[in-house]
């Protein structure tokens, strides 16, 4: 499975990508992936009966932030 980096990433993003899909991958069951980078592109090989588990390896992920509306001082109990 390969994907293409999309837009001007910068260079160290398909590093960035390698780790991340990496760190995704010790989480799967089976046999081991393996993740490369060449240029633009990810590759992604595993075994084919996990196809749309490896497609998770390259799923975009969404960071949101919330403003913390109270805060709570920490207690000492005895």
């Amino acid at each position: 499975m390969v994907f293409t980096a999309t837009g001007h990433p910068s260079a160290d993003a398909p590093a960035a990508m390698v780790q991340v899909a990496k760190d995704r991958a010790v989480l799967i069951p089976g046999k081991p992936v393996t993740v490369t980078a060449s240029g633009r592109h990810i590759t992604i090989d595993g075994v084919a009966a996990q196809v749309d588990v490896m497609k998770t390896l390259g799923a975009p992920v969404a960071v949101t932030f919330r403003p913390v509306l109270t805060a709570v001082s920490p207690t000492r109990m005895t």
